[in-house]
């Protein structure tokens, strides 16, 4: 009876310290518990709140994308409407009637790159936000997008250069040999559009109208 005793009598000392032990585990574990579940409703809060922003940024840009594709696609009109030139000094009574043309139409193709130039502008700073949400992918569109805009502007403004009728001699010969190296980015009003200008333009916008859609499903 004693050796059953012995046997079975709990020494309450070694007890309390084993229930402290599991105790301490107990708890733990629902420290880790309750940190695991905190963890990962942070990482759905985080994704459900990329997702929002990505949609919004995407959307914003795009939407300042096709603005500019819009202002793009009036630079490349060779000619220009009244709308344009609305804001113009009123030319000097003596000039000729080829002279104020020319004056017009200087002033309107400088409103078209003033406008080009804003549009790409605000998109650069759009894109420091991009690049913080989604990093450097969208940077090859962009540069894409700035480098025809600087062709459509610079076209532009050795076109109107050439045509100045105080320009003569060397500078003449030498600026319209430069304007001759250059692509033309007059769009063609012929049925068949296809020269490379508006072949890459056309590409450039499509490839980055794709990518920012594509963000906008991102969630």
């Amino acid at each position: 009876m004693s050796i059953c005793l012995a046997l079975t009598d709990p020494d309450w000392s070694v007890t309390k310290d084993v229930f402290s032990i599991i105790g301490t585990l107990v708890s733990a574990g629902g420290v880790i518990a309750a940190f695991w579940i905190g963890s990962q409703g942070l990482a759905t809060w985080r994704r459900q709140i990329q997702g929002v922003n990505s949609h919004d940024l995407a959307k914003r840009i795009l939407l300042e994308i096709y603005n500019i594709r819009q202002l793009m696609r009036a630079g490349r009109n060779r000619s220009h409407t009244m709308a344009e030139t609305e804001g113009m000094p009123t030319p000097s009574p003596g000039l000729d009637t080829r002279t104020r043309a020319i004056k017009s139409r200087e002033y309107a193709f400088g409103v078209r790159t003033r406008k080009i130039n804003a549009a790409v502008m605000s998109l650069s700073v759009s894109a420091l936000e991009a690049e913080a949400l989604w990093g450097s992918a969208i940077y090859p569109h962009l540069k894409k997008i700035d480098q025809l805009a600087k062709e459509i502007c610079n076209y532009l403004g050795v076109y109107i250069f050439i045509k100045d009728p105080d320009l003569e001699g060397d500078d003449l010969e030498d600026a319209k040999e430069y304007f001759d190296g250059l692509r033309s980015i007059f769009v063609s009003f012929q049925k068949d559009s296809s020269d490379p200008f508006t072949v890459e333009f056309d590409e450039c916008f499509k490839q980055a109208e794709l990518y920012l859609k594509s963000q906008m499903l991102v969630s």
